[in-house]
C-alpha cells in the first residue's frame, strides 16, 4: 500500500538488457495507474488497455507504478 493510498507496484530489470514492451497483466478494479518515482511522486499517467500495463525497461532500471482502485459498490 502506497504512502497516500493506492497500491504500489515496483519492477526491476536485472539481466543488464533492455526489455520492450513489458505487459504485466492487473487483476480487474484496477481504476487508473500512473508511473511514480521513488518517492511515489507522480511522472505520468498511463494507460491501461484490457487491465494490462505496458512499458520498456532500460538495462538495470527500476520502474515503480501505482494502481488505484476503483470504487466498490
Amino acid at each position: 500500500m502506497g504512502e497516500t493510498g493506492g497500491i504500489v507496484l515496483r519492477v526491476y530489470e536485472a539481466n543488464g538488457r533492455p526489455a520492450a514492451n513489458v505487459k504485466i497483466r492487473l487483476p480487474g478494479g484496477v481504476a487508473s495507474a500512473a508511473e511514480v518515482n521513488l518517492i511515489e511522486e507522480s511522472i505520468r499517467k498511463l494507460n491501461l488497455r484490457n487491465n494490462t500495463l505496458s512499458f520498456d525497461l532500460h538495462p538495470y532500471e527500476i520502474k515503480t507504478f501505482k494502481l488505484e482502485p476503483g470504487k466498490t459498490n
